[in-house]
C-alpha cells in the first residue's frame, strides 16, 4: 500500500494525491499572471501537469496514518475540475491495483471509493480545495470529517465562489485567497461570507508578490464581521513584520494569526 507524503502547507499534515494534474490554466480559469506552484513541482518531477490521471493505488494510503491528522486531498490537481467525473466506474482499476487483502465487491465509483476511505478514517480531517466551486455540487454532501473550500484571488472570484458555497453541503466551508491579487472588499460582509467558516490568506510566492496592505486589512475585517476564522499563511510573515504592528494579523508579537475550525 502506498504511503502519504508530508506537506509543507501550514494547515495540513499530509498530501493525498490520487488524481494529479490540472487543466484550469489552459482552460483560462486561472488569472493570466497566476504562478501555479503545483505545475512547477510537476515539471521538477518531469511529469505532465496538463494530463490529469487517476492513481488508484494511492486511494488506500490514508489508512496507513494512525495519528489524527489533517490530510490535504489532491492539492496537486483539482478533483472538482470539469474533466473529473465523480461517478466514473473505477472497479476494474481497483481490482488491478489494490492489494489482494482488500477484496473489491460490487461496483465502485470514484466518489464512492474516496468517501468510503474518508468515512473509515474518522480520526482524520480531510481538506478539499478547488478553483471550480461549482464542481463541488457533484460531490456533495461531504462526510462530516471534511473541510471544503475554494480558491479566490480578487473580489469577483470571492463573490462568485461564496454564492456557490451556500449550496454545498459540508460541515466546514472555507475560502483560500492565495495568491491575493486584488481587492476583496465587499458589503455586506455578513451576507457575502454567510456559511463560510474560515478565510485563508496568502501571497504569491514564486516570484514573491505581496498583496496591498489595505487589501489584507479589508479581507480580515470582513472575515471578522462575518464570524469566520482567519488563517494568515507564513509567506506573509516577512511582509507583515515590516509593517506597523496590527493585532488583526498577529496572535502575539511574533506569531501570525492562524485559526482553524475544529
Amino acid at each position: 500500500m502506498k504511503h502519504l507524503s508530508k506537506t509543507g502547507i501550514e494547515y495540513g499534515d499530509y498530501n493525498w494525491n490520487f488524481y494529479p494534474g490540472c487543466l484550469h490554466k489552459p482552460q483560462g480559469v486561472c488569472p493570466p499572471d497566476f504562478k501555479c506552484w503545483a505545475e512547477s513541482m510537476s515539471k521538477r518531477q518531469r511529469e505532465d501537469f496538463h494530463k490529469p490521471h487517476l492513481l488508484p493505488e494511492q486511494l488506500l494510503a490514508p489508512l496507513n496514518i494512525k495519528k489524527p491528522s489533517r490530510i490535504l486531498v489532491n492539492f496537486m490537481g483539482d478533483l472538482f475540475g470539469d474533466w473529473v467525473e465523480p461517478n466514473m466506474d473505477i472497479t476494474q482499476l481497483l481490482k488491478e491495483h489494490v492489494p489482494d487483502e482488500y477484496s473489491i465487491v460490487g461496483n465502485w465509483t470514484l466518489k464512492e471509493s474516496t468517501f468510503h476511505i474518508i468515512r473509515n478514517c474518522l480520526r482524520h480531517t480531510f481538506v478539499f480545495l478547488t478553483k471550480n466551486p461549482a464542481g463541488l455540487l457533484k460531490w456533495a454532501p461531504f462526510p462530516d470529517n471534511c473541510q471544503v473550500g475554494f480558491s479566490a484571488w480578487n473580489r469577483e472570484s470571492l463573490l462568485a465562489g461564496c454564492r456557490v458555497m451556500q449550496d454545498v453541503a459540508a460541515r466546514v466551508r472555507f475560502v483560500s485567497v492565495e495568491p491575493m491579487l486584488g481587492d476583496c472588499w465587499v458589503l455586506p460582509s455578513t451576507l457575502v461570507l454567510a456559511g463560510i467558516d474560515l478565510v485563508i490568506i496568502g501571497a504569491q510566492t514564486r516570484p514573491f508578490r505581496a498583496p496591498e496592505l489595505a487589501w489584507l486589512k479589508d479581507l480580515v475585517d470582513i472575515a471578522d464581521k462575518a464570524g469566520a476564522k482567519v488563517f494568515i499563511k507564513d509567506n506573509l510573515y516577512d511582509f507583515l513584520m515590516k509593517q506597523p504592528h496590527d493585532d488583526r494579523f498577529w496572535e502575539d508579537m511574533s506569531t501570525l494569526r492562524q485559526e482553524l475550525p475544529e
